[in-house]
C-alpha cells in the first residue's frame, strides 16, 4: 500500500511540474533572459532522478536497510516540498513563470514565503527531490538525485539573480543582503 501511495505522490509531483512548464511560460523577452536554463534544469533533474534510481538498482550494497520510517520520511518531504512550491507559486500569482524574466507589474516580493528565502519555489522543489532521493533507499542514488537537483537550481538562481539585480538594483540588493537564497539562515 505504501508503495502505491509513494508512486501516486511522485507521479502527482512530476505532473504538477509538467503542468507548470506547459501553462506558465513568460513573454518572449523572458525566454531570452532564461538563457536555456529551464532545459538544462530539466535535463539535470530528470537525468539525476533516472541515474539515482538506476544506481540504486546497480549497487544494492549501498542500500540502507529497508525501513518504513525512511519511506515515510521521503513521502513526507515530497509532500512538504510540493506544498512549499505551491505556496510560492500561488503567492506570486501572475508574476510566476517558468521562464526567467521580468513580467509587467513585477516588483520585489518580500512577504509570504519570500520573507524566509528569495527562491522558495526552488526550496520546495529541492525538498521534494530530497524526499524522492530518500525513496531510493540507497546512498549513491540519494546523493546523485540531490546533487543534480541542487546544481540545477543553483544555475537557475544565478540567472534569475542577475536579471533581478539589473532590474531592481539597490532594492533587490537590500533584500538579498538580509534573505538567503534557498535554505533559511544557510544558503
Amino acid at each position: 500500500m505504501l508503495f502505491w501511495i509513494t508512486i501516486i505522490l511522485f507521479c502527482g509531483y512530476v505532473g504538477m511540474e509538467l503542468f507548470l512548464l506547459a501553462t506558465r511560460r513568460g513573454r518572449q523577452s523572458a525566454k531570452r533572459d532564461d538563457r536555456g536554463t529551464i532545459q538544462a534544469a530539466w535535463i539535470l533533474i530528470a537525468g539525476g532522478c533516472i541515474a539515482g534510481f538506476l544506481l540504486s538498482t546497480l549497487f544494492p550494497t549501498l542500500n540502507w536497510p529497508h525501513n518504513v520510517m525512511i519511506v515515510l520520511l521521503g513521502d513526507f518531504l515530497l509532500v512538504a516540498g510540493i506544498f512549499v512550491r505551491i505556496w510560492a507559486v500561488r503567492h506570486l500569482g501572475k508574476l510566476f513563470t517558468v521562464d526567467v524574466g521580468i513580467q509587467p507589474g513585477h516588483h520585489v516580493v518580500q512577504d509570504g514565503p519570500f520573507r524566509f528565502v528569495r527562491h522558495p519555489s526552488y526550496s520546495g522543489s529541492l525538498l521534494a527531490w530530497i524526499g524522492v532521493g530518500l525513496l531510493t533507499r540507497n546512498w549513491l542514488g540519494f546523493f546523485v538525485i540531490v546533487i543534480c537537483t541542487f546544481i540545477a537550481y543553483v544555475l537557475r538562481i544565478s540567472v534569475e539573480e542577475k536579471v533581478l539585480r539589473e532590474k531592481f538594483g539597490t532594492e533587490y540588493e537590500k533584500y538579498a543582503a538580509r534573505t538567503k537564497k534557498m535554505v533559511p539562515g544557510v544558503y
